[in-house]
């Protein structure tokens, strides 16, 4: 006699434990998100919902990130060896299974596709924290390099604009750039870092080849070709966990809740560097005491959600720009937000 199999209607819950784990993967409707060991995609509309499920015997995913297009899902789960499993979001069909034997780590804590898809950079963790870039497609590792640090490592992001990768750690702040040929990635030339928890960092589309770093303990940095232009002004006492590039600026998540906007002001670029971005406004979740680790927006930037560490989704309307202006944060998705919502 056949029994019949239990299948998954609804994920309540989300994971805010990871860094950059919340995407829209179809106009303003589809929010891509990790619960538990799936892959869960919420129609904001119906609220129905479909899933990518991870792999039995694993220890969990680790890490997820889209492709610039939305055709591409790339999911780091722990194990034994840590490996990569590229998806196909429109079909929910694996196309690859990546794995990089030179490396020991359990985890990947990363991972982040080139602009045009191809390439894929992946951060291991402990025990030997190795930067792996991939031609994904041909199941290539095109180069890999050991970071120097004992320390853990928060992430790396590739410069969508150029051919630079950036790490951030705990007192770990590095930039790789990739040869012409895509085989090898050169460590760029960094003066001594101060003792810092370099929190996550954001590849700007203006100025060219600019990015911005920020730390827990309250920096925003603006870093041109790997070397540090100035500290940005901003609040006094943000404990800063996540950043998140727009066309014009940057959104930064701090502790107590807090996501600042920041637009970028040409004007100021040579005579007042600190004021090339400025805060217009701050966005508030209520009763919340830590931040976000990962925020995402509409194609159109008009709606910016956010997942913060205890486990809440949260939606905010982006084209606030007035610095007269705040916006208080409502729950974006049904069982993934505070208690009651």
């Amino acid at each position: 006699m056949s029994q019949g199999g239990l299948a998954k209607r609804r994920i309540f819950g989300c994971r805010g434990d990871l860094r950059g784990a919340v995407a829209f993967s179809d106009g303003a409707e589809v929010i891509t998100y990790v619960g538990g060991n799936n892959l869960v995609f919420h129609n904001t509309r119906t609220h129905a919902q479909h899933f990518i499920q991870g792999g039995m015997g694993t220890r969990g995913i680790s890490a997820v990130g889209m492709s610039h297009d939305k055709r591409l899902m790339a999911v780091a789960e722990k194990g034994d060896r840590a490996h990569i499993d590229i998806w196909d979001v429109k079909t929910c069909r694996k196309r690859k299974t990546l794995a990089h034997e030179e490396s020991a780590a359990a985890e990947i804590v990363s991972v982040c596709f080139s602009h045009e898809g191809d390439m894929l950079v992946a951060q291991g963790a402990e025990p030997d924290y190795t930067l792996v870039l991939w031609d994904w497609q041909k199941g290539k590792v095109l180069s890999y390099v050991t970071l120097p640090t004992d320390l853990p490592v928060y992430g790396a992001k590739l410069n969508p604009f150029g051919s630079v990768v950036g790490v951030t750690g705990q007192n770990c702040l590095r930039f790789y750039r990739i040869s012409a040929e895509g085989e090898s990635l050169q460590a760029l030339p960094m003066p001594e870092l101060e003792p810092a928890s370099y929190a996550d960092l954001a590849w700007v589309n203006e100025p060219q080849d600019a990015c911005v770093v920020a730390t827990a303990e309250g920096a925003l940095l603006l870093y041109y070709s790997g070397q540090l232009e100035c500290e940005l002004s901003h609040n006094d006492g943000d404990k800063y966990t996540s950043l998140l590039v727009f066309s014009n600026g940057f959104f930064a998540a701090a502790a107590g809740g807090l996501i600042h906007k920041y637009v970028y002001k040409v004007e100021n670029r040579s005579t007042n560097p600190e004021n090339v971005f400025l805060k217009v406004c701050t966005y508030t979740i209520d009763q919340c005491p830590v931040g976000c680790l990962s925020m995402c927006l509409t194609d159109d930037e008009a709606t910016l959600v956010a997942i913060t560490e205890e486990n809440q989704i949260y939606k905010m309307n982006a084209t606030v720009v007035d610095t007269r202006e705040s916006d208080h944060a409502a729950p974006a998705v049904p069982g993934a937000g505070p208690a009651g919502a």
